[in-house]
């Protein structure tokens, strides 16, 4: 098993930053991260020759590099292991190929998918952006940047609406929100997420990001998103999630679905609390919740706009294209 710090020495200063933007968490986001380690997969392709690597040499380095965050992040969302198998697929039978053959296919690879991603993401924003016309106000929880990118939307197109932003966790969860809302000249409303009724009833609809969905169109993200999911179809406000399809993760199928990862809040939560009455209080918090496809009024994605309930055949299409990389 490969450590970080051996991983490190195969790339040039600038590689190791975005090495270090995943392992550190300076980064946040499926999307974000795949960028990054595109970056370094490309970066290994690029300094091969001056390393003196054989092509052989630099394939195992680019899988080396693409199995640890493989393991590191796609364990929180499979679009970081669908992305590197895009990225990656067919580079084992180029072991013996010349050495710039090898680095060209890496680098085309990732530049491709990166091509893909920024097209996938000007459908969805377009797609959300042409839901929400109209809107006079809208509810956002928890930071996602395809959100995001659609209220940017609408404010550059002229349309300024009341965001409202809940609190959705310690770790400032909604904040990133409030910075590209207020400048874009939205109407900002931060409150703690015990307030979300109050203000999803002043909303026209409700967005959230994913970090993974699976083929029955349910959908897994922070902990706190399945009581906005019963809050909006109580209140009969329309509950939407813009992602791109490679988030979907088909092992489902198989009864495999996220492993429910609690952690202790208790420095967050308590940190000035009487030292014996912390030791006598359990603070473990779930980190994620499953909403069920009878809650999700529809999938914003890049072929369009996707009930729950209908999201088999679409998820279904999607995996048989992936698998023959012919995404």
């Amino acid at each position: 098993m490969y450590q970080p710090d051996t991983l490190k020495d195969y790339l040039s200063p600038s590689a190791k930053d975005d090495f270090d933007d995943i392992v550190l968490a300076r980064k946040l986001g499926a999307s974000a991260n795949i960028v990054s380690i595109g970056n370094m997969l490309k970066d290994i392709a690029a300094h091969a020759a001056e390393n003196g690597l054989s092509a052989g040499e630099m394939i195992d380095r680019v899988l080396a590099i693409a199995g640890y965050f493989d393991k590191l992040r796609g364990e929180s969302t499979v679009a970081v292991t669908n992305a590197i198998k895009l990225m990656t697929g067919g580079l084992s039978a180029l072991r013996e190929a010349p050495l710039a053959e090898a680095c060209k296919r890496v680098t085309d690879s990732c530049n491709r998918y990166g091509e893909k991603a920024r097209e996938w993401m000007d459908n969805i924003v377009t797609y959300g952006y042409n839901l929400i016309k109209g809107c006079k106000g809208i509810l956002v929880f928890d930071y996602s940047s395809s959100v995001d990118a659609i209220a940017k939307q609408a404010a550059l197109n002229g349309q300024i609406m009341d965001i409202y932003i809940p609190e959705s966790r310690v770790l400032d969860g909604g904040k990133p929100f409030a910075v590209t809302a207020v400048e874009m000249g939205h109407r900002v409303h931060f409150f703690p997420d015990v307030a979300i009724y109050h203000f999803l009833k002043k909303s026209d609809m409700a967005f959230i990001g994913v970090e993974t969905f699976y083929p029955d169109g349910s959908a897994a993200n922070t902990v706190g998103t399945d009581m906005l999911a019963i809050l909006c179809k109580q209140a009969g406000v329309p509950f939407y999630i813009p992602t791109t399809l490679i988030k979907v993760d088909m092992r489902g199928l198989q009864g495999i679905v996220k492993r429910d990862l609690a952690q202790d809040l208790s420095g967050l939560l308590a940190p000035h609390w009487d030292e014996n009455l912390r030791a006598h209080t359990d603070f473990t918090c779930p980190d994620l919740s499953i909403i069920g496809p009878e809650y999700i009024t529809g999938y914003i994605t890049e072929v369009g706009i996707v009930p729950g309930t209908a999201m088999f055949g679409v998820a279904r299409e999607y995996a048989a294209k992936l698998e023959k990389g012919e995404l």
